[in-house]
């Protein structure tokens, strides 16, 4: 019997990992992950979770997937644990992942010794929709705002009438708020920086005080997660 773990890691803060989670990482045979030697340092935060030999670290990025696939597939019909964690967060969410999944759920499909499963754990959109302070009863996540202002302005005037959450770049901040007044209009927002850090701030206003404010900003740092009230 061989398992397939999707196993959610901290955002920022340490502290927030699963004792599911931290068993795991150290309970697999194999962990696929986006940078080895940040994943070796989680390992190394959670040896008091050890129960084995160290697993095997392994690269998986959207670049050499192609190999990896199959690689992942055969070590499962070994009878190998498999794990997969993203830099930061729950795996597959703006992060790669999603086609070996999908490879692992047809391996499962014809081979019952074969089990695929989900550890949840921390992630920047709950916290972000939480600390907004805007409506949570239903909202619509949007992933990463698109780089160019042309795709970004038709990307904003498709998305529904309802609560939004969207991750941005520092530095493409400020054209994007532009962008989104100029679309959306001055709506309210909350810009959320560095969740769960310690230098984490919300800035909760609207889009036309978001841009006087950040505009003047010498840097604008950390990873940012746009909360928009679209109703």
């Amino acid at each position: 019997m061989s398992t397939f773990y999707l196993i959610s890691t901290p955002i920022g803060n340490l502290g927030d990992i699963t004792f599911r989670a931290a068993k795991a990482l150290w309970s697999v045979d194999v962990l696929l992950c986006e940078d080895t030697r940040h994943t070796g340092k989680l390992l190394e935060k959670y040896r008091e979770y050890q129960v084995g030999p160290k697993p095997k670290l392994l690269a998986y990025t959207d670049f050499n997937r192609g190999k990896r696939i199959p690689q992942v597939v055969a070590l499962l019909k070994e009878g190998k644990d498999i794990g997969l964690v993203s830099n930061a967060g729950t795996p597959l969410i703006s992060d790669p992942g999603y086609k070996l999944v999908r490879e692992v759920i047809k391996l499962a499909e014809t081979n019952p010794d074969v089990g695929l499963t989900v550890l949840p754990g921390a992630n920047a959109v709950l916290p972000a929709v939480l600390l907004s302070g805007l409506p949570p009863d239903r909202f619509y996540f949007a992933g990463f705002l698109p780089r160019k202002s042309f795709q970004r302005r038709k990307f904003l005037s498709d998305l529904p009438r309802t609560t939004i959450i969207a991750y941005e770049s520092p530095r493409r901040l400020v054209r994007s708020l532009g962008d989104i007044k100029e679309v959306l209009g001055d709506i309210p927002v909350a810009i959320c920086q560095e969740m769960t850090k310690l230098y984490e701030s919300v800035f909760r206003s609207t889009i036309g005080e978001a841009i006087q404010d950040f505009s003047k900003r010498d840097k604008i740092r950390g990873e940012i997660v746009l909360v928009l009230d679209n109703r």
